[in-house]
């Protein structure tokens, strides 16, 4: 799904918008003001769904979500996602297939951080010169990434990944309020 967003849109139900076309502005303004106080609702735990899940490596996919306030005359529509290429596979994970293991690679030397351990360390050559030995110890570091990256990429071969869904739990869990809310913001401009 590269370059689209994976989204969803509250959009305003058939009798709210009737009622939206006969209201005057301050109740249509208040009424918006609910809509845009459910998306950051929304938002917000969208983020929390990627910090629960482990989804975090770089925080890129969760700075990603956006909310999207469209209003025409009484259309109102908040689009709530992410446009990162990798938000569709995190949230509802993948078939079995071969990634290639370039694509792991700062993956793996970001969440898994692999060590040399002493038995390496002690395999290398000791050599007094500190920078020949920094490198070997890079070098080694490396192919031990490298190493654990192909893993990662046959095991994905074989299963899959899971899913580790982030958008669908918010909106599922705002999904049955949106319409007593806006009813509620609806009564409040009628009283005041």
């Amino acid at each position: 799904m590269s370059n689209q967003d994976i989204d969803l849109t509250l959009r305003v139900s058939a009798g709210l918008d009737e009622f939206l076309k006969t209201a005057d502005k301050f109740a249509v303004n208040e009424i918006k003001r609910e809509y845009r106080l459910i998306s950051n609702e929304m938002k917000s735990d969208m983020k929390k769904n990627i910090r629960d899940n482990k989804s975090i490596n770089t925080g890129l996919l969760r700075n990603s979500i956006f909310t999207r306030n469209e209003t025409k005359g009484t259309e109102i529509k908040h689009a709530i996602g992410s446009n990162i290429e990798y938000a569709e596979y995190i949230e509802f994970g993948t078939k079995a297939h071969f990634p290639p293991v370039a694509a792991l690679l700062r993956w793996v030397h970001l969440k898994v951080k692999p060590k040399l351990s002493k038995e390496m360390m002690k395999r290398t050559r000791k050599i007094k010169q500190k920078t020949i030995r920094k490198l070997e110890r890079i070098y080694k570091i490396e192919q031990l990434e490298r190493g654990i990256a192909f893993c990662i990429a046959r095991a994905i071969s074989k299963r899959g990944t899971k899913a580790q869904p982030f958008i669908m739990p918010a909106y599922e869990k705002y999904r049955s309020r949106v319409d007593e809310r806006v009813m509620n913001a609806i009564g409040r401009v009628m009283q005041g």
